[in-house]
């Protein structure tokens, strides 16, 4: 499923030469070459990856993403499959894990952080095609091993939410048993944290 818009709110500016306070052990030429995404960045590390990026304490704590839904989502009712939606979610939860950094694309060999541990949906109106869905992820819960992101579909045609729901990801270590949050995902999550049970104003 194509993703046509990601909403974002950063700042893009140049990397200063004394930079963002940066984490013990990290050489300054690295730093020098990378992006800097608005004021008073923070330097995260994408762990298993080596990469860095940041991210601007201004960002918005909800990622947003506009999907086309497509003539195969359609059932025999005439109307998006409930299943569809779990699809849509991951469309939104795989770039809300991207943009904090915690996941990578194409995905490297042998990466594997997390497990999808727990999803659900309450369906609140039906989508038919030809239509927009704009879907939105934020983190809600922060565990020891765990955290939990938030989820919100609305039609673009009406401005109408059809659906909301949440998922559980447990961390893993390499031999794939719960661990806990390394403390720069931790970090990462924390940056776009709203309460559980909020919905995106």
């Amino acid at each position: 499923m194509d993703v046509a818009v990601i909403n974002l709110n950063l700042n893009v500016g140049a990397v200063p030469k004394d930079g963002p306070e940066l984490p013990e052990g990290l050489d300054r030429k690295v730093h020098r070459k990378l992006p800097r995404l608005g004021s008073r960045s923070i330097v995260r590390e994408n762990l298993r990856s080596g990469q860095l990026v940041y991210f601007s304490e201004r960002a918005s704590m909800i990622t947003t993403v506009e999907l086309d839904v497509r003539s195969t989502d359609i059932d025999g009712d005439g109307v998006v499959n409930n299943a569809v939606y779990l699809v849509y979610f991951e469309q939104v939860r795989l770039v809300h894990l991207m943009r904090l950094g915690i996941i990578q694309r194409p995905r490297q060999a042998g990466e594997r952080n997390f497990t999808l541990a727990a999803i659900a949906a309450s369906f609140l109106a039906p989508l038919t095609f030809p239509e927009v869905v704009v879907a939105s992820a934020w983190t809600a819960r922060i565990g020891n091993t765990s955290f939990s992101l938030g989820y919100e579909l609305v039609r673009k045609s009406d401005g109408v939410p059809v659906a909301r729901g949440s998922s559980v990801q447990v961390w893993l270590d390499p031999s794939g048993r719960p661990t806990s949050l390394p403390p720069l995902v931790r970090q990462a999550l924390t940056a776009s944290l709203r309460p559980e049970g909020s919905l995106p104003s």
